[in-house]
């Protein structure tokens, strides 16, 4: 790590996501997403090191909106919008992979002040399939040649222990993505209940008719 925390391999405080090996040029600087990723295993490694990374990834990637808050892709700001399969999708700056492995990067630190609005978001987001991981897991292999496993990792950075002493914790405002997640979701379910209802009494109506329209024999 010590390697990676120097120049010309530091940018920033931070490692680069890509360097030339022979020419010891940076390639290209930090992103979202190699950030967040190696945040999540730099504390088992160097505590105050990771702190420090941590530190300096927080002011140019940590984007806070009243309707979301997440890691960014890109510094905050930057007009490159390049997307790939690494850094997976990219909205209004926030990055999905960066903000996926935010969580464990910022459990790690013990930056609760991220971890939970991050895990609240990701769950609100995660529509649940009626076959388990079977569904994302064929839409992965098909476009992509891969069983996606998104669901592995998150569970993964939502269970990665805090390395430090310290602990700040949450006492922000809940996203307004989660609240109108839910409230879509109450919505979809209250929907189906009133059309379940609706049938239930036509099913009923038409039994009650069909008995008052049977002639009894003599």
């Amino acid at each position: 790590m010590q390697t990676f925390n120097k120049s010309p391999v530091s940018v920033k405080g931070l490692p680069a996501f890509q360097m030339d090996s022979r020419q010891g040029w940076v390639l290209q600087a930090p992103w979202g997403s190699g950030n967040s990723g190696i945040l999540t295993f730099a504390a088992e490694l160097d505590t105050e090191m990771a702190a420090s990374w941590y530190e300096a990834h927080e002011p140019d990637f940590w984007k806070e909106t009243a309707w979301a808050v997440g890691f960014t892709e890109h510094p905050i700001g930057a007009d490159d919008v390049f997307m790939d399969v690494d850094t997976g999708p990219v909205l209004f700056e926030f990055g999905s992979v960066a903000s996926g492995f935010g969580i464990g990067a910022a459990n790690t630190v013990g930056r609760l002040d991220h971890v939970v609005p991050l895990t609240l978001e990701a769950v609100a987001c995660a529509w649940p399939s009626p076959f388990g991981f079977l569904v994302p897991g064929i839409m992965g292999k098909v476009g992509a040649d891969s069983w996606s496993l998104g669901e592995v990792a998150l569970l993964f950075c939502m269970t990665r222990p805090n390395q430090t002493d310290t602990v700040i914790s949450f006492s922000g405002d809940i996203p307004g993505i989660v609240w109108g997640l839910l409230a879509f979701y109450w919505g979809v379910g209250l929907l189906f209940i009133v059309l379940e209802l609706r049938g239930i009494r036509r099913i009923i109506a038409r039994h009650r008719a069909s008995k008052r329209n049977t002639v009894e024999p003599d």
